[in-house]
């Protein structure tokens, strides 16, 4: 890793451990065993993070707008955020339900949660179309509890088709939605 620090924090204590163990020859990586919604995890400041990224994992956290605040009094003021959530409620099925997600976000939910936590949103872009289909075919129609493994490995097969076309016509809705927010002064 090329960055001065980079910190996890997981509130599994076995994700902790098998996470050290991994990045154990990296002496500038550390891992923490927290909940980003328990005041504890606010020891973490003194660290004076540059930015911070979260991938799929706000929407298996219950009370999603204190994560979010949380995250921002983890940053200093102007920093950046990138947050990657499943989009649009319509999607929510049996395949969301069964891995523990509360909820998917649109853009406007996000947009709304994050200024409440002290973020300005600089960038929104809902993305991978196709597969919010499978999703809704899957989860919706179907009530699978999982992707099927063999439509998997077809998607797989066919991601920079699908990419492609994206990178063109960019998607008014999509599986996920990544945003880009910026944290303001200080927390409203």
């Amino acid at each position: 890793m090329d960055k001065e620090l980079a910190v996890a924090i997981e509130n599994s204590a076995d994700t902790v451990a098998e996470v050290q163990q991994k990045f154990s020859a990296y002496t500038n990586v550390s891992v923490y065993n927290h909940s980003i919604t328990d005041n504890s995890v606010l020891s973490l400041q003194k660290f004076a993070f540059d930015s911070a990224v979260s991938l799929n994992v706000f929407e298996h956290i219950e009370d999603d707008e204190l994560a979010m605040r949380h995250t921002a009094m983890l940053l200093q003021p102007e920093n950046h955020f990138v947050l990657i959530v499943p989009a649009h409620q319509w999607l929510y099925g049996s395949m969301d339900s069964s891995q523990g997600h509360y909820r998917r976000y649109t853009k406007q939910l996000v947009k709304t949660k994050l200024e409440w936590s002290g973020f300005r949103v600089i960038h929104q872009k809902y993305f991978n179309m196709f597969g919010a289909l499978g999703w809704f075919a899957n989860g919706r129609i179907l009530r699978c509890k999982v992707p099927p493994s063999g439509q998997m490995q077809l998607f797989n097969k066919i991601v920079p088709i699908l990419k492609t076309i994206e990178q063109t016509l960019p998607p008014f809705f999509g599986i996920s939605l990544i945003t880009v927010a910026q944290r303001t002064n200080s927390p409203e």
